[in-house]
């Protein structure tokens, strides 16, 4: 039945997590004994994971920029949650691992910086180098973005999980694309030791220190 209601939402890729998490608090919920329902609902669990990595490759392989927001947009249905939320709330690692969700979570480690470790271990010793554009680039994203679903042709099979979606016209709300953006020096202060890379450079440089 779930798979039935699943197939004819419009919000396919949040509804999968949804299920999952839904399954997820089923099976803590079953008296220890019942091992036959756990493995039945664990079932479940894999099953609607599968169908979820199925729809997030096929929209990354069609639009990748756009992917990241359907990953981290939040559903004003189901508490404000966005589909790594969901995911994590379920423990999916394979959803979590999937490209675009790795995309995503990078965007975040660095806040948007293109840079490797050895750079950004120049710029915490010394910060002036900020000034400089081509040492340190930059992306921009919107962190929070409202996604809407429009579909006018769907086409849906539970055979593979690979052909769940094949035509979906989408309306969504974003201005830019990710792409280099020039910022002012207060800017790039404020991202770059906010950033969770820095945080961690910062925090391990502080261990060494202490050790030593």
């Amino acid at each position: 039945m779930a798979l039935y209601f699943w197939e004819r939402s419009e919000d396919s890729l949040t509804l999968a997590l949804i299920a999952c998490c839904l399954y997820t608090d089923m099976i803590k919920l079953l008296p220890t004994y019942d091992t036959e329902g756990k493995t039945k609902y664990e079932t479940y669990v894999e099953e609607f994971e599968s169908l979820a990595i199925g729809v997030l490759e096929e929209c990354n392989g069609i639009d990748p920029e756009f992917t990241l927001y359907l990953v981290e947009g939040e559903s004003s249905l189901w508490g404000g949650f966005n589909c790594l939320q969901l995911a994590a709330q379920s423990v999916r690692r394979k959803f979590i691992s999937s490209q675009a969700c790795q995309n995503s979570l990078d965007f975040a480690w660095c806040h948007g910086m293109r840079a490797n470790m050895l750079i950004t271990s120049a710029i915490l010793i010394l910060p002036f180098l900020l000034y400089f554009d081509h040492i340190l680039s930059w992306e921009d994203k919107r962190p929070h973005v409202s996604v809407n679903y429009n579909h006018r042709s769907v086409t849906r099979s539970t055979k593979n999980a690979g052909d769940v979606l094949d035509q979906e016209s989408i309306s969504h709300q974003y201005s830019k694309h990710s792409a280099p953006v020039q910022r002012n020096f207060k800017e790039k202060i404020k991202m770059f030791y906010t950033a969770p890379k820095t945080k961690f450079c910062l925090y391990t440089v502080g261990v060494w220190c202490l050790l030593i």
